[in-house]
């Protein structure tokens, strides 16, 4: 395999080192992502992901920071249904302590399992919590 010579002497700015006659290109702006960044910086999966893993604090700290950006339409169903199962997990704590924790386990469990589904784009439905959210004032 022969050696490809990379000229390194350009003066202009913004200008692209050719290798052997050929351009090469030094950015990596290909790999942008689809989705927009707005409130806190993180993508619309994320929070999600994050809101369901983490609840209820982190869906409290999103609903903070979030409330006023334009990804807030997008998240709002995942943020409120999370922090509503955090108020859940809280008040069965309790009880959760008495038989060994095996309940908090299970909700933990299901915690990730809907975290990973708002990260993969999906509808995350909660039984009862979601026609709570849903649910116009």
């Amino acid at each position: 395999m022969a050696d490809a010579k990379v000229d390194t002497n350009t003066e202009v700015k913004g200008a692209k080192p050719e290798v052997e006659g050929k351009t090469v290109s030094s950015s990596t702006k290909g790999a942008s992502s689809t989705q927009k960044k707005k409130g806190i910086g993180l993508e619309v999966n994320m929070i999600g992901l994050l809101s369901y893993i983490f609840a209820p604090l982190s869906s409290v700290i999103f609903l903070v920071t979030e409330k006023k950006s334009e990804t807030w339409v997008k998240v709002k169903k995942d943020v409120m249904q999370s922090l509503w199962l955090g108020v859940v997990a809280l008040v069965i704590s309790p009880v959760s302590g008495m038989l060994c924790g095996i309940p908090s386990l299970v909700l933990w469990v299901y915690y990730i399992f809907l975290g990973i589904k708002a990260y993969q784009g999906e509808d995350v439905t909660v039984p009862l919590i979601t026609d709570m959210v849903n649910k116009k004032p």
